[in-house]
């Protein structure tokens, strides 16, 4: 397990976090979508 820093900006929007993910696309991208999911 990694840690990850995330920045993401859209249409205004900006998004900026910490995750611990495997190194692997699907593990980053999977939790990337389930922290974004825990801030609606």
């Amino acid at each position: 397990m990694k840690n990850f820093r995330v920045k993401i900006r859209f249409e205004g929007y900006y998004a900026d976090f910490n995750l611990m993910a495997e190194d692997t696309k699907e593990s980053v991208e999977k939790s990337i979508l389930d922290k974004l999911g825990q801030n609606k």
